[in-house]
C-alpha cells in the first residue's frame, strides 16, 4: 500500500472517530432527531418533511431494535429507549398525542407483520445497516 494510501486511510478513520464521539456526547433528543432524519433521508425525495408518520415509523423500527433484535446483536437497550422515548415526546409536541397514539399503534402492528413476513434475523441486520449508514451508531455498542 502507497503512502498517499495508508494517510488517506488514516484520515478517513479519524474522521469517523471524530463523528462517533460528536454523536456520543449529543443529547438525547438530538439523537432522535438524527433517527427521524436519518430514516426519512432514506426514503424517496418526495418525503423530505418530518411528519407524524415518519416519526411512529421510525418510533417502530427502534421498538423492535430493542426489543427484538437484541438477542442478535449488541443494542444498548437503554440508549435505544432514550432515543424512543425522545421520539414519542417530538411526535406528541408538534403533532399532539392523539394523532401520535393511533399512528404508532398502526405502525407497531405493520412493523410485526413485516418482521414476521421477512424473519427476524434478516430484519434486524438490513434495519441495522440502515440505521448505521444513516449514522445512527450509538445503540449499537
Amino acid at each position: 500500500m502507497r503512502l498517499k494510501e495508508i494517510i488517506s486511510r488514516a484520515n478517513l478513520l479519524a474522521r469517523a472517530r471524530e463523528r462517533q464521539l460528536f454523536l456520543g456526547k449529543v443529547a438525547p433528543m438530538r439523537i432522535a432527531m438524527f433517527a427521524v432524519v436519518g430514516i426519512a433521508r432514506l426514503a424517496p425525495a418526495v418525503a423530505q418533511e418530518v411528519t407524524a408518520a415518519v416519526i411512529a415509523r421510525s418510533y417502530s423500527t427502534n421498538f423492535f431494535m430493542r426489543t427484538e433484535c437484541s438477542s442478535f446483536f449488541r443494542v444498548d437497550v437503554v440508549e435505544a429507549g432514550k432515543v424512543g422515548t425522545r421520539m414519542l415526546l417530538l411526535g406528541n409536541r408538534k403533532f399532539g398525542a392523539a394523532v401520535m397514539r393511533p399512528l404508532v399503534d398502526a405502525e407497531i402492528e405493520h412493523r410485526r407483520a413485516e418482521l414476521v413476513a421477512s424473519g427476524m434475523s434478516a430484519w434486524c441486520d438490513y434495519q441495522r445497516a440502515r440505521m448505521q449508514a444513516s449514522g445512527v451508531t450509538t445503540i449499537f455498542r
